[in-house]
């Protein structure tokens, strides 16, 4: 929404529930809209002063309006093929006659051709696609923990990824941690290079693309298991794949996020991503990044 005057004390309400913004500047304020098909009216709330008052209309991915050729049918390209004759023979005459049975012959095919195209157009539109299993494999998705089933929330999923759909601030990443009952604080890198570890500042430039989200998890919580002599499993669990899957969700598509799991009583120090790699910390921690 664009308008003057955002700050971070300006929020959203929409239903009489207070939506936290994804980001804001001084003319333009991101939030997120409700899931569900409708109207709706919502309000702007800055330094607790309500200074608008305003409408939403949240529609299907498939009415956002894309350039698709105009449909046509058979009879369309037989008229289109008689008209490249030559003049002077009676290419018309008779529309049930054998110069035109010819010529709708050949309309077929090239109607199958232009209707190709026109699949093209659409499986081509992330917002229009029916082709959802090769959008997937391109995109890597679905992502670790967010799989979803319904032909919507694919097609929804793949336009967010493809179209860098999304973005975060600060205080709305920490309350998503806060709704799955966790501790945490988020730190992005050309802020707060210092709440990163080493091996990010040596990535130079691409290291202000990172996120770094610490994670606060009491000892009692981390599960351990005793496999005696033999063991294909984790000997120590600690970390929240929901929680993990639901920030890479929202964090902007084209960076990166870092999970630092802070296990209370000095139990471990450990940093985790997203694919389960494993390296030595700059001070004996153990990271799993992706």
């Amino acid at each position: 929404m664009n308008g003057a005057g955002f700050c971070p004390d300006c929020s959203v309400s929409i239903g009489g529930k207070t939506i936290i913004p994804l980001d804001y500047s001084d003319t333009e304020l991101v939030f997120m809209a409700p899931a569900d098909i409708g109207d709706y009216t919502f309000t702007i709330n800055c330094g607790g002063e309500s200074s608008a008052v305003l409408k939403l209309f949240v529609v299907d991915l498939t009415e956002i309006p894309i350039y698709i050729p105009q449909e046509k049918n058979k009879e369309t390209f037989r008229d289109m093929l008689l008209g490249l004759m030559p003049r002077g023979f009676g290419w018309f005459k008779g529309i049930l006659g054998n110069w035109a049975k010819l010529f709708s012959g050949f309309a077929v095919v090239f109607l199958y051709i232009y209707e190709l195209f026109l699949s093209l157009f659409r499986e081509g539109s992330a917002s229009h696609t029916s082709s959802f299993d090769l959008w997937e494999q391109e995109l890597g998705l679905p992502r670790n923990g967010l799989t979803f089933t319904s032909a919507a929330d694919r097609r929804s999923e793949i336009y967010r990824v493809e179209c860098r759909k999304g973005g975060a601030t600060i205080p709305y990443l920490e309350s998503i941690a806060t709704l799955f009952g966790v501790e945490s604080k988020v730190y992005e890198y050309w802020k707060d290079p210092d709440s990163f570890p080493a091996w990010v500042a040596a990535l130079g430039t691409d290291a202000l693309m990172y996120w770094s989200v610490m994670l606060t998890v009491p000892a009692s919580e981390m599960t351990v298991f005793n496999c005696n002599s033999e063991c294909d499993d984790y000997l120590r669990y600690w970390w929240n794949e929901p929680l993990e899957s639901a920030l890479l969700a929202i964090k902007p598509s084209h960076t990166m996020m870092i999970f630092i799991y802070n296990l209370v009583n000095n139990v471990y120090n450990v940093v985790a991503s997203s694919d389960g790699s494993v390296v030595a910390g700059d001070s004996g921690e153990v990271y799993i990044y992706g």
